[in-house]
């Protein structure tokens, strides 16, 4: 009995890893969150400032930008770092004809 068990266990594990649910199939685009053709998003924070407590300045700072393909995946990450403006951490994605990530630089 154990050793049925044993190989039915295996053959539905194979199964499930031969044929991925199409849950599973979601595009970065929806698993970052968004609906419908995107193409890039920028995430900024505003910090203002004021001069001589007269002026008041404002500056946009960049956090994060993520560019998507026509499909939805992620081609490139940007994450900025704002306290060090030269600390910028780009990620840059491959995929193959099917979709599928087959590289992350």
């Amino acid at each position: 009995m154990g050793d049925q068990l044993f190989r039915a266990t295996k053959s539905v594990s194979s199964f499930a890893l031969a044929c991925p649910s199409i849950a599973q199939n979601n595009v970065d685009r929806e698993q970052e969150g968004f609906v419908g053709p995107v193409r890039e998003v920028r995430l900024k924070c505003l910090r203002s400032f004021k001069v001589a407590w007269l002026v008041s300045i404002e500056r946009k700072i960049p956090l994060r930008m993520i560019s998507f393909n026509a499909i939805g995946n992620k081609t490139k990450v940007v994450s900025y770092d704002p306290a060090n403006a030269g600390n910028d951490q780009t990620e840059v994605y491959r995929y193959d004809s099917g979709g599928r990530k087959i590289e992350r630089i």
